[in-house]
């Protein structure tokens, strides 16, 4: 471990790497913005 540790150099401070992933599959709508798509229950509603 202690090899693997000499050959890695620290990053500066207060310097980082911020990485974000959105896919909007939780995004909140308003009902009359789907009012023309089906739902995946029985019954047409969306399930969220």
């Amino acid at each position: 471990m202690a090899d693997i540790e000499e050959l890695i150099e620290p990053e500066p401070a207060g310097i980082g790497t911020l990485c974000l992933g959105l896919d909007g599959t939780g995004t909140p709508v308003r009902k009359e913005e789907t009012e023309s798509q089906a739902g995946k229950q029985a019954d047409g509603s969306g399930r969220t």
